[in-house]
């Protein structure tokens, strides 16, 4: 149940990003901060564990082969082929939190309860990997495909600058863009789970983000292995809290314990070529 103390004054951005859906009000739904911590927890554990190492893995093995450079280089050199994705790099930074804030304010006005808690999902799964993202770009210092001659971006794009903040937090690895818009998304479907629309959207809304990221201003502004590493990591959370929202929006009852009689079970069986009738009992 969402609680009072949700709707205390936060100074964090990402405060401020998830109380805007919260319900400010005691309610029986749940709201933006509900099962924060093990939402969180989960996305870095079993399956999803895999994902962000795909992620790591995955951007590694695209550096060495080379094909940052070469979609950089392409859309370098074909900049009218990239125009289509240039509105993603604004529309990309604020869609997530216009999804977030349009579905609970739509929610609240027409009195629809699960609208406002799938804005909250939105919001808590962006706000996750908005965090985590930015942690992220705080230790890798990933420079953009910018900044250098031409002569010199292969050498630029084999380029990782850890630490502490040697490469800001705007650019750099995984690309904020994907991370965030496929956790809003994702969140949005697995919420929706029987929505073949929402379904069909979210594929194609990734798409375009990650066509435009690329692209943007003759691939200046992510490499390619930001892309993927970012669309990997926001599916893992993006699911993870989606599902998460839903279980908590529509609770599976507990089945009733069965029966004695529903317990045995008879079964045919052949000994040594002898037809008999078998019976087994469920103790447990």
């Amino acid at each position: 149940m969402a609680s009072l103390r949700s709707c205390r004054f936060h100074q964090s951005a990402l405060a401020l990003i998830l109380a805007g859906p919260s319900f400010c009000q005691s309610s029986p739904y749940p709201g933006a901060f509900d099962n924060l911590g093990t939402n969180l927890a989960e996305s870095f554990t079993g399956q999803n564990l895999a994902l962000h190492a795909g992620a790591v893995a995955s951007t590694y093995g695209i550096v060495q082969a080379g094909w940052d450079y070469d979609v950089h280089h392409y859309f370098r050199e074909n900049p009218s082929v990239g125009t289509l994705g240039s509105p993603s790099a604004a529309i990309g930074a604020l869609a997530p939190i216009l999804t977030a804030g349009s579905l609970w304010a739509y929610g609240k006005s027409k009195d629809q309860p699960e609208v406002v808690v799938a804005g909250s999902a939105v919001a808590q799964a962006v706000g996750i990997t908005f965090t985590y993202h930015e942690l992220l770009k705080a230790f890798t210092g990933r420079p953009a495909p910018q900044g250098v001659p031409e002569s010199e971006m292969e050498d630029h794009s084999r380029t990782f600058r850890f630490g502490f903040l040697r490469g800001g937090l705007f650019w750099g690895w995984p690309s904020g863009h994907l991370s965030t818009n496929t956790a809003a998304v994702v969140s949005l479907s697995a919420f929706y789970s029987d929505s073949k629309p929402i379904s069909v959207a979210k594929y194609a809304w990734v798409g375009y983000m990650f066509y435009g990221v690329v692209s943007h201003n003759g691939g200046s502004m992510h490499w390619l292995s930001d892309a993927v590493a970012g669309t990997l990591m926001g599916y893992a959370i993006g699911r993870t809290v989606g599902d998460g929202f839903r279980e908590r929006m529509n609770p599976i009852s507990s089945p009733t314990p069965p029966s004695l009689s529903d317990r045995i079970h008879f079964h045919p069986v052949a000994i040594a070529d002898a037809p008999g009738l078998g019976m087994s009992v469920e103790l447990f």
